[in-house]
């Protein structure tokens, strides 16, 4: 047909890098203390910071574990890991029920940024939880110019204490405006070239995420028995609909 529109196609190539960006874990994540970072601005048409509910799962069985996104989340589909997960936590048993909210989604949100201790590895992804997150949607809500304006922007502190599940986040903005590079090149390049969050916002389908887990359909309750029986308490947990929203609250990020 001659009057059709112009149209892309979806490569091989693309199919790669897709089935890759499923599993990476090339992100930057803050050190301990003080860390100075710049946020860079969006390609015209995309956003600055894209947000998913992701698992992170770590089986007994895996060299490291392996986050994608929610489905049920996502496209309210079926999702293997949180049926594990509802089962888990059904059971009755404490520990159960610990194991299913660490396979629970967590919010992540995905930025851009210029780690200003590194600068040459150029822009990275940054990923962080609720409270991080909510903290940038106020200093972006106060009488102040856009972080992440290449020119009129300024730099942002986060300070990060503690590990696990007693990660603590402090995010302070610099008083000072300052360029993202004193080199237009460099600025131009490194907007040019910033990841495509979206492609780690993918929402896997079921064969994807047993390939990832490297575990087959039937064997799936290998997410259940990877905390073994003897270690579980026969004390019931005080399992509510109120602590479901717990489970995306916790802002250490594994990777």
């Amino acid at each position: 047909m001659s009057n059709l529109v112009k149209y892309g196609g979806y490569t091989q190539e693309d199919a790669e890098a897709d089935r890759k960006a499923l599993g990476s874990s090339e992100f930057w994540k803050p050190q301990t203390g003080k860390n100075i970072i710049r946020f860079l601005p969006p390609l015209p048409g995309k956003k600055a910071m894209n947000s998913y509910f992701q698992h992170y799962v770590k089986l007994e069985m895996m060299e490291r574990g392996a986050g994608f996104a929610c489905p049920r989340m996502a496209k309210k589909g079926p999702c293997l890991v949180c049926d594990q997960a509802d089962k888990l936590k059904a059971s009755g048993h404490k520990a159960d029920f610990d194991y299913a909210r660490e396979l629970f989604p967590r919010r992540r949100t995905l930025t851009n940024i210029i780690n200003r201790k590194d600068p040459d590895s150029g822009p990275v992804v940054y990923a962080f939880g609720k409270t991080v997150h909510e903290d940038l949607i106020a200093l972006r809500g106060a009488d102040k110019a856009d972080f992440t304006d290449p020119i009129e922007g300024y730099d942002i502190m986060i300070e990060r204490k503690g590990e696990g599940l007693k990660t603590e986040y402090r995010v302070v903005a610099s008083r000072n405006t300052t360029q993202l590079s004193p080199d237009a090149a460099q600025i131009n390049d490194w907007i040019s070239n910033q990841p495509d969050l979206a492609r780690y916002c993918l929402v896997p389908t079921t064969e994807q995420i047993l390939e990832l887990l490297g575990v087959l359909k039937e064997d799936i309750a290998a997410l259940a028995a990877a905390k073994p029986a003897a270690k579980r308490t026969t004390k019931p947990a005080a399992v509510g609909d109120a602590i479901d929203a717990e489970f995306s609250e916790t802002d250490d990020i594994p990777f």
